[in-house]
């Protein structure tokens, strides 16, 4: 690829960096370490977390990607739109399965909220949900409300302030410190570099993003790849508690 191909993709690995870094959701609520360290899949990386900086060791056995073909035409593109219309929805995608792969853990690790008030008329579950994660966690916590838990809150009656939303089936209250999430630059498959194919990777404020780009002259475009290798640790099997709805 020409210099000028060079330049756009390394431009665009910045800018999914950032687009990633404003989609999260969940992602944004939990403690996040990524470097410009390569590593491969499977590699076992070392870790410092809070509240405490203890060392910690992790798998990077999670992988989430997708792709996109970038039509030879759109490179007329004014930048804003190419980013807009083929860069955004790629990093959505990816930023859907980090959310899903947190909550996925934070289900299976942290408590269940199950004090159901069974009687009509009463207190509202999401009030003693909420009311309870109160009582158990404090520090740095998020309120992660699904669409039904949304809903449930603004029917309650009752002022809910300062919380995310998330497309998920379950509400959560996660502190910070409970969970991490690691992440790394996928290293360069040595068959890839060979073939000409292109690749630069950015880290930035614990996230890191890989693009992969390569000619497809069938298809008349570049198909580009978008990845981040990683996992999600659990630090405190304390620290969340979840309301499945």
């Amino acid at each position: 690829m020409s210099v000028k191909s060079d330049l756009l993709f390394q431009t665009l690995a910045a800018e999914g960096l950032t687009a990633l870094k404003q989609t999260l959701v969940v992602g944004r609520c939990i403690h996040r370490d990524g470097s410009d360290w390569e590593a491969a899949f499977g590699d076992v990386v070392s870790y410092r977390a809070p509240p405490d900086l203890a060392l910690h060791s992790i798998c990077l056995d999670k992988y989430f990607s997708t792709q996109f073909l970038l039509p030879n035409t759109a490179l007329n593109l004014p930048f804003t739109q190419l980013i807009e219309q083929y860069l955004q929805p790629a990093v959505e995608h990816i930023a859907w399965q980090i959310d899903s792969a947190i909550l996925s853990t934070a289900y299976v690790v942290f408590p269940h909220f199950t004090d159901f008030n069974v009687f009509p008329g009463g207190e509202s579950n999401i009030a003693r949900f909420l009311a309870k994660a109160g009582k158990q966690l404090a520090g740095d916590r998020t309120l992660i409300l699904s669409p039904k838990g949304e809903r449930e809150a603004l029917d309650s009656g009752k002022a809910v302030y300062g919380f995310v939303t998330s497309a998920a089936h379950c509400s959560a209250v996660i502190r910070r410190d409970a969970l991490a999430l690691m992440t790394r630059p996928l290293k360069p498959e040595a068959y890839l570099k060979e073939s000409g194919v292109e690749m630069h990777s950015a880290a930035f404020d614990g996230l890191t993003l890989r693009i992969t780009a390569q000619s497809d002259l069938e298809n008349d475009g570049t198909a580009v790849w978008l990845s981040v290798l990683g996992n999600i640790d659990v630090l405190d099997r304390d620290g969340g508690l979840i309301y499945y709805q």
